[in-house]
């Protein structure tokens, strides 16, 4: 089998719950058309038009930032030369952009070029910003240059003098004036050269400091921030206070903590004013307090869900009564020009008994942005596996991007199936939400895709494996489309701790 590059998108894009193969040793990735991974140019807006390469080199995959103006990230890092890129990393385009995995599958053919033939004709791994070691190093390596150069000069001077006088005694006094004179001469300008470095060191120094101070400021203004945005929280759980318990006002408070300090992480990874060394103790001390913050949130859903259990809440009963009612879309498209078929994936679910479902505006847009370019579009039923066919979607008509109402409806072709709906909340049952309100999801992680692909029987027209994911987590927030704090009319965003991924929008 020849080498195919292998692109799972992950989420934040239009692209989200997608994989796509191509039988190339190069591809690119951007908004623009000629790309092979073809990226939305209105809501994929932190990808640039011709934005990252991947290529097949000596048998890995090496991606490379092709002139983007948001950069492009492994693992949160942003990489600034062609970058190895192992399995299970992630890969994101822009800050705040679409997230990928890539991968190899087959072997590389012969001919293929060598990683020594593409590093010599492009460009290697670069380092950007200069650090407290680097500049200490510049230093050291120029002082011992510089008296180096000394040495050799002196005793040249000396070696002259002496073979000077060996072969001309006669004119010694004459002779050993004229060499005194010259050793002077070079005597000055070496000072010279010595107080003009010692100045150039000065001058480092001083931006060694200057670096240190402005990485400290930097430091103490992240803190400032932080408490403050922490601070503004709190006065809006004391808003709230006595309609919810001290459990679940800790642990709304350390979700949005975490949130706040994996966001500070990300800063810190990708600040240029911080010094190897500094960069690497930030990293750990925040590393470290997000895991204790992480501990503490577990030990307090534990808490809280004991109190859960006790006051009977029925996650089992709720599942086994609506397992049937969930749907993963799956969206087959036609072969692209080079002969490449892709398939997405997204989760609805069932609010009419003649089955009408529910989902993102951004899952039904991938059967309605370009129906031409559609093989198959069905949904399929949670632990039965039917497929049926989606006979038409329409998304909500102020959609545009992500922070506007993304919902869309789908009705499918139930062949005379009568399904069980979900009892969809009345605005006073949505007026009882409240920070600390335990919830449950249902959904089909994309990073399972491949499970639910390899199990399709299209004879007896099932997906024996389309079984749906359960996850639960607490609220965290209640916000309107600008993440602020809002009444209950304009409020249409909840942060919650359930965790979810690419393929679960619609849950």
């Amino acid at each position: 089998m020849s080498a195919r590059i292998t692109i799972k998108h992950l989420g934040s894009s239009s692209l989200s719950g997608r994989t796509q193969t191509f039988a190339l040793l190069r591809i690119t990735l951007g908004r623009r058309p000629e790309n092979q991974v073809v990226y939305d140019a209105e809501r994929d807006r932190a990808v640039s038009g011709h934005h990252a390469s991947v290529t097949v080199i000596d048998g890995c995959l090496r991606l490379e930032d092709i002139g983007s103006q948001n950069g492009t990230f492994i693992n949160g890092v942003r990489i600034s030369g062609p970058t190895v890129v192992s399995p299970g990393d992630v890969v994101r385009l822009g800050v705040g952009g679409p997230e990928l995995n890539v991968a190899l599958e087959g072997a590389v053919p012969a001919g293929a070029p060598p990683l020594a033939s593409l590093a010599a004709s492009g460009p290697g791994m670069t380092k950007t910003g200069i650090g407290n070691a680097t500049l200490e190093k510049a230093i050291t390596r120029a002082t011992v240059l510089e008296r180096k150069r000394s040495r050799t000069a002196l005793t040249a001077i000396i070696t002259v003098v002496v073979l000077a006088f060996v072969g001309s005694l006669g004119g010694y006094a004459l002779h050993a004036h004229a060499k005194q004179a010259d050793i002077e001469s070079r005597q000055e300008k070496l000072w010279d050269d010595q107080l003009k470095l010692t100045t150039a060191t000065g001058e480092l120094g001083k931006r060694v400091e200057e670096a240190s101070r402005v990485a400290q400021e930097a430091r103490a203004t992240a803190d400032r921030e932080l408490k403050a945005a922490m601070g503004k929280y709190d006065q809006e759980l004391t808003a709230v206070k006595g309609k919810i318990t001290d459990g679940e006002g800790r642990a709304a408070r350390l979700m949005v903590e975490i949130q706040s300090r994996d966001d500070a992480l990300s800063d810190i990874r990708k600040r240029q004013d911080l010094s190897e060394e500094e960069r690497k103790k930030l990293v750990g001390e925040t590393t470290s307090h997000i895991d204790q913050l992480k501990t503490e949130l577990l030990a307090q859903q534990d808490e809280l869900r004991k109190k859960s259990e006790a006051s009977h809440e029925d996650w089992v009963g709720l599942v086994e009564k609506y397992k049937q009612s969930m749907f993963v879309m799956v969206v087959q498209y036609k072969p692209n020009e080079q002969g490449q078929a892709s398939v997405g994936i997204g989760t609805c679910f069932c609010i009419r008994a003649d089955g009408l479902l529910a989902t993102n505006s951004h899952v039904a847009h991938m059967v309605l942005e370009d129906p031409s370019k559609v093989e198959a579009a069905t949904a399929v039923q949670n632990e039965t596996g039917r497929m049926f066919d989606i006979k038409r979607a329409m998304m909500h008509p102020e959609y545009s991007t992500p922070n506007s109402p993304d919902v869309a409806l789908v009705q499918i072709d139930t062949k005379g199936t009568s399904l069980v709906p979900f009892e969809l909340a009345s605005d006073a049952d949505l007026r009882k939400l409240r920070i600390g309100t335990h919830l449950g999801t249902m959904g089909y992680p994309g990073e399972l895709m491949d499970s639910y692909l390899s199990s399709i029987d299209a004879e007896k027209g099932v997906m024996k494996t389309a079984s749906a994911t359960f996850k639960d987590g607490w609220l965290g927030r209640i916000l309107d489309f600008d993440y602020k704090v809002a009444p209950f009319e304009s409020s249409f965003y909840i942060q919650h701790s359930a965790s979810l991924s690419g393929g679960t929008s619609g849950s």
